[in-house]
């Protein structure tokens, strides 16, 4: 879920310059409509990519998506008409998106602006071809001051802890994914299935898969997305897929193996549909097949700067 955040006030000024238009794009409207980062090694030197004084932000979208950010790029164009604002939209997953956006700039295009998902931000930081937004951000304190104060602390907390690796700033927040979990309330009900206050232990599931299959329906999904079916698996049992300095991967600890076992169990005992095909989680619950199964909205992230 990407959170909109209220237009802030605009910058006192209309000759706006490409560095403050990176300023003002890093801390006001944009930043709150969207993951944002600007790139360029000096915020203040136009790039070829842009094309001079165009400041271009390069951002992951569908279809549908596009039509989202065209919206939010055509309300922040009549805020700052001063700025000229070029976007690209880049289909695909997070991992081609990366891909791309890094032969853009080893090609000598960089973007000014790119939203960055979580699992890129340590990526680009630490190879050096970011530039950090601190300058920019004591430039417009007091807005990027208000601009916090509309998000979670742990946004800010952990942009720093995991996406620099020097403590400078290369990015800020520009939305966050929660996981929600959908239930079936007349299928749990009618098999005996109460929702405990404190969570489900994994006995409690593998008993609560017992008694809705007996309805002839499956408890859960049990799939191989990462954000909404491997990490819950994992935080669960204490664990992650990387250490807590994200300098190591976890996912052959002991407690991982434990998690994927308890999923797999899960599956094989018919509690939750085998993986893959067509099957189609919300149609199973509207058939009454299917009792619960969690998603989580498409991840969006970040704002940085490029070399």
């Amino acid at each position: 879920m990407t959170v909109s955040l209220p237009p802030r006030r605009p910058p006192g000024r209309r000759d706006v310059t490409r560095r403050r238009a990176l300023g003002t794009m890093g801390a006001t409207g944009l930043a709150s409509l969207a993951a944002l980062s600007a790139c360029g090694g000096d915020p203040g030197a136009a790039t070829e990519g842009a094309g001079g004084d165009a400041v271009e932000f390069v951002f992951l979208g569908n279809v549908n998506q596009r039509e989202q950010f065209d919206q939010l790029f055509a309300a922040f164009t009549e805020k700052h008409p001063e700025i000229d604002l070029q976007t690209a939209a880049k289909s695909g997953s997070w991992a081609q998106f990366t891909y791309t956006v890094a032969t853009q700039i080893a090609g000598g295009q960089p973007p000014d602006i790119i939203q960055m998902a979580t699992e890129g931000q340590r990526l680009f930081a630490s190879k050096g071809v970011l530039a950090p937004l601190d300058d920019l951000i004591a430039g417009d304190q007091d807005i990027v001051e208000d601009y916090y104060d509309d998000i979670h602390d742990n946004l800010r907390i952990w942009s720093t802890q995991y996406g620099s690796p020097d403590g400078s700033t290369y990015y800020m927040p520009g939305g966050y994914n929660p996981v929600v979990q959908f239930c079936n309330m007349d299928l749990l009900t009618g098999a005996g299935v109460d929702l405990p206050e404190d969570g489900f232990t994994w006995s409690d599931l593998m008993d609560a898969g017992k008694k809705v299959k007996s309805q002839g329906a499956f408890l859960m999904t049990a799939g191989n997305g990462y954000w909404h079916d491997v990490l819950p698996w994992l935080t669960n049992n204490g664990t992650s897929s990387l250490d807590e300095d994200w300098a190591r991967a976890t996912i052959n600890s002991r407690e991982a193996i434990e998690a994927a076992e308890f999923a797999r169990e899960l599956v094989a005992k018919g509690y939750a549909p085998e993986p893959g095909g067509s099957y189609d989680a919300p149609t199973l619950m509207q058939r009454g097949e299917l009792a619960t199964f969690t998603t989580a909205p498409t991840a969006s992230s970040m704002p940085t700067a490029s070399r």
